[in-house]
């Protein structure tokens, strides 16, 4: 039997693989996906090293130009997607609740548009703990 997390993630993939297929921006459009770039460019320094949690198509971390940027994602479509259109940056296709990077400690990590997606924000909060170094600053929009 399936768990009500498992079918919730589940439900949530789909959703996400289906419009990285059509290749379609969120349905906030591009003005709001703008906006977020540009407040995330006045919060981190070009060169730091991201971790965004939820990257979906990476537009958003490639847009802030990291030394070193990681982006994690559950949709196996978005990951591709990414690594289609950001070849240097690394994807991973994970869950927030479950991923595992190497050993980096990164300056910022990004939970931007992601909350909603999440079955356990908390238990989300904790694994980017390990992630963190003396002075990362977490952000979400």
């Amino acid at each position: 039997m399936i768990s009500g997390q498992d079918n919730y993630t589940l439900n949530r993939k789909q959703h996400w693989n289906q419009i990285a297929l059509q290749n379609r921006r969120w349905s906030a459009g591009k003005a709001y996906h703008q906006r977020i770039l540009e407040i995330f460019r006045f919060l981190i320094p070009e060169g730091s090293k991201v971790l965004e949690i939820g990257c979906g198509n990476g537009d958003l971390l490639a847009g802030l130009k990291p030394s070193l940027g990681v982006g994690i994602d559950f949709s196996p479509e978005m990951i591709s997607l990414a690594n289609r259109r950001h070849p240097d940056l690394s994807f991973v296709e994970s869950d927030g609740h479950t991923f595992t990077v190497s050993d980096n400690l990164f300056d910022y990590i990004i939970l931007s548009d992601l909350v909603n997606d999440l079955w356990n924000v908390q238990e989300v909060l904790k694994r980017i703990r390990q992630y963190c170094g003396r002075r990362t600053l977490p952000n979400s929009a």
